[in-house]
């Protein structure tokens, strides 16, 4: 390969000629360097990103999997939850219930999902963990 210009130091016309020539086309190797780069740097952007995109897949799913499965409902007592579900696997008992400002939170845990309540009425009801990794709720307090 012949370099694009020889090492004497050209003038005028031919200066001009070879500015040109070095703006209008790089030498391969550069061309191959900042195709090289840009690559790896959206390679690196891509794989960096990856584990949210992931992340925001699992808490969809976990959301449309909580509205399509039956659970109890705000407001409904603790026979009520009984009669329609059965009995739990585990009943943690209660937490708090020192004063008016902190009532008593029951928490039952089934199979697919926890219920809790304050007093005897359900406050909440959630999807257990899938797995030891997702966020879910809290261990239960002996």
């Amino acid at each position: 390969m012949q370099p694009l210009y020889d090492k004497t130091w050209p003038s005028g016309a031919q200066s001009a000629k070879i500015q040109a020539c070095d703006m209008a086309t790089p030498v391969p190797t550069e061309v191959f360097m900042k195709s090289l780069s840009l690559s790896l740097a959206a390679g690196l952007l891509l794989s960096l990103n990856a584990p949210a995109v992931r992340a925001d897949t699992l808490l969809i799913e976990r959301v449309q999997t909580e509205q399509a499965q039956a659970m109890p409902k705000r407001g409904s007592s603790m026979a009520q939850v009984e009669s329609r579900f059965g009995v739990p696997q585990q009943k943690i008992s209660a937490v708090g219930g020192g004063s008016r400002r902190t009532p008593p939170i029951t928490r039952w845990i089934y199979a697919g999902f926890s219920v809790y309540f304050e007093n005897t009425h359900v406050v909440d009801a959630v999807l257990n963990r899938a797995n030891a990794q997702e966020v879910g709720p809290a261990p239960a307090r002996q």
